[in-house]
């Protein structure tokens, strides 16, 4: 973990960000929808289609358009399901984190900005925006999808710094993939390794960030 202490910064000058899958969303959402839709499909295969696999990198990355991923993924894993279909599975197998939620919710009304820096696709963001609402919670959000970079590439991290207005060290950045935010430590955000709630609540409060 990589923290400094900035007393000096009030709270409005501090942007605390993180990472949506695994950390905002469960841990569990993502492999619950990859089973949800294609059940009779192996494991490895599935993960390749899904997440694993250059299409759905290009995907994230913008290369891929929606229609020409999703076209792809059906043809590789025998899917026979509507769009709708499709999208309702996804709003379906994801949960929020409601302790990490609710942290968000009281840290912004404290006064400090609230963000979230992901590599993601636009159906997913699209669906959980409509079920959950989420993007209200945030004031800054970066997308692979819209910056064409993905963690751990150093530009997604800057265009955090740039969209934010804040210096890097007034950031706090946290992924629940220790490869993932290697860049954004050489960049002099301050980062942490995402491990469970309760450790995500102290390690904020060794960068300064004050919880009660």
């Amino acid at each position: 973990m990589v923290c400094f202490m900035f007393p000096s910064f009030t709270m409005d000058k501090w942007l605390i960000c993180f990472d949506l899958d695994g950390l905002y969303f469960t841990e569990q959402s993502f492999q619950r929808f990859k089973e949800n839709l294609a059940p009779n499909v192996e494991k490895a295969k599935r993960d390749s289609v899904l997440a694993l696999s250059e299409q759905m990198k290009d995907f994230k990355l913008w290369v891929l358009s929606e229609d020409e991923y999703r076209d792809w993924a059906k043809k590789e894993l025998w899917l026979a399901y509507t769009n709708e279909e499709i999208y309702t599975k996804l709003r379906e197998s994801y949960e929020v984190n409601e302790k990490v939620e609710q942290l968000a919710k009281t840290l912004r009304q404290k006064g400090y900005k609230i963000g979230i820096c992901s590599n993601n696709f636009p159906t997913r963001i699209r669906e959980l925006e409509k079920k959950f609402h989420f993007l209200e919670n945030f004031d800054v959000h970066i997308f692979s999808f819209e910056t064409w970079c993905m963690k751990p590439d150093y530009r997604i991290f800057q265009v955090l710094i740039d969209k934010s207005g804040m210096s890097a060290n007034q950031i706090i950045y946290s992924d629940d993939k220790e490869d993932k935010i290697q860049w954004a430590k050489a960049l002099w955000i301050q980062t942490f390794v995402f491990n469970g709630f309760d450790e995500f609540v102290q390690d904020l409060k060794k960068c300064g960030v004050v919880i009660e």
